[in-house]
């Protein structure tokens, strides 16, 4: 007999992920700011019939504008009949006696139990989304209360940039290099006028996880902070992953991420099974494939990476495909599609050729990308590889009378092939969006190879 341990991450790992009917949990938590303004110390759940509903959470990495991505906020709708989420003032209030409601920090958590009344929830890392509340509070005559939670990289989008100082970031002096790494630390460790580390109130410091990079800044090594002024910090956060092919955002678990592109494994995390898969680990789990198409929009096929403040020939990088009448390359195909990417802080040519050419690798063939629903699918996050396995249904043989809009007709195929068949095909999730209403996931794929 294996080991209990053993047993239990198989139970709830596998025989959990291929059941056609689960058992499904929804947290929602907070964590109020006091009257001095330090957030208490735990979590606190909010009772759940107190949500009437729950809405979606998105996320989307923006291939066309390197080191970008987007993440939604969610709208939660909640029951407010005994002014339970009325302001401070109201000694009826889950505030009351406490400050604003407003920078509340705010956390949801969503999974499975492996039977009723369990306590074993899966995956082992059930939480969804932190966000904090940031925008109107609305109040209804409907006894609801509809509450705009905003993603945790808001604090980074509202503070200025020019309040990061370059000396502040080495003590009081320029640094002889300027990494991205340490620029990236800089605002992790930014005090306020108090000397408080602001940021770390909301992502803790053991929640940074920070590509380590050798490039140096040089331009940026001044006793002013010309660099940062007229942005905001999220802004040299976006300029610093695009300078260095990298990519920042906040986990679903609120840990901030400064990552390169790539996957985190090269092995797919997951598989998507649908009709005429039989897979014993992951079971059937797509609802419906929407869209699968030759994603010709992706294509880039002639790069431009001016790296000075003029584009002049010392400070552009240029990586074009070669092609001629006929010869099938997708600029042939497709026409010239070209990607131009301005950032005067990468570092030097050789950092500007490594860049315009991770690209040109990506983005200068054709690939295809699919969007799926499955059912909720918590653990696979942006840039995971994943597998899909679909099969089309076939038709009934014979005559077709009532099946279609028209007579009868007969296939000659007892397998149709308008659309693809695929069997482990590897893909990378490019977004995904989680309806936690009706428990089930969105996907947005595309192919790797």
């Amino acid at each position: 007999m294996p080991a209990a341990g053993y047993y239990y991450r198989y139970d709830i790992n596998q025989i959990e992920a291929r059941k056609s009917h689960h058992i499904g949990f929804r947290r929602l938590q907070m964590r109020r700011r006091t009257s001095g303004g330090n957030y208490e110390a735990s979590w606190v759940t909010i009772p759940e019939r107190y949500v009437k509903s729950w809405g979606n959470i998105a996320w989307d990495l923006d291939n066309k504008i390197v080191g970008k991505y987007k993440q939604s906020g969610m709208n939660l709708t909640l029951v407010n009949v005994d002014a339970f989420f009325n302001d401070q003032s109201d000694a009826d209030s889950f505030w009351y006696g406490y400050g604003n409601r407003h920078r509340t920090l705010v956390r949801v958590q969503a999974g499975y139990l492996d039977s009723v009344g369990s306590s074993h929830e899966y995956p082992s890392d059930t939480t969804m989304f932190m966000g904090i509340l940031r925008d109107d509070i609305e109040m209804k005559d409907d006894h609801t209360v509809s509450l705009k939670v905003d993603t945790l990289d808001s604090i980074f989008r509202e503070m200025p940039g020019d309040r990061l100082s370059v000396t502040a970031l080495n003590g009081g002096s320029p640094y002889t290099t300027l990494t991205a790494e340490r620029v990236i630390a800089g605002i992790r460790d930014w005090t306020d006028g108090s000397g408080t580390f602001y940021f770390r109130n909301f992502i803790t410091n053991a929640s940074w996880s920070i590509l380590s990079t050798t490039a140096n800044y040089a331009g940026m090594n001044t006793s002013s902070s010309e660099a940062f002024k007229g942005i905001s910090m999220w802004d040299i956060i976006e300029k610093m992953a695009q300078a260095e092919n990298a990519v920042a955002y906040i986990s679903p678990s609120g840990v901030f991420n400064f990552r390169a592109r790539t996957a985190p494994t090269t092995a797919a995390v997951y598989r998507f099974a649908g009709i005429g898969a039989f897979d014993r680990t992951y079971g059937h789990n797509i609802k419906t494939i929407d869209s699968y198409k030759e994603a010709a929009s992706r294509i880039i096929n002639r790069v431009r990476v001016i790296f000075g403040e003029e584009d002049t020939t010392t400070s552009l990088y240029l990586r074009q495909q070669s092609f001629s009448w006929g010869d099938g390359s997708t600029s042939d195909v497709y026409g010239v599609r070209q990607y131009e990417l301005k950032n005067s802080w990468i570092a030097n040519s050789a950092t500007a050729q490594t860049l315009g050419d991770a690209i040109f690798t990506e983005y200068s063939g054709i690939r295809y990308e699919m969007d799926l629903s499955t059912k909720y699918i918590p653990q696979v996050f942006l840039l995971d590889n994943v597998q899909v396995t679909y099969k089309s249904p076939s038709p009934p043989i014979g005559p077709l009378w009532g099946y279609f809009l028209w007579g009868a007709n007969t296939w000659n195929r007892s397998q149709p092939r308008g659309f693809k068949t695929f069997d482990q095909k590897g893909f990378q999730v490019i977004g995904l969006k989680h309806n936690l209403d009706r428990m089930e996931s969105s996907w947005k794929l595309r192919e790797t190879s």
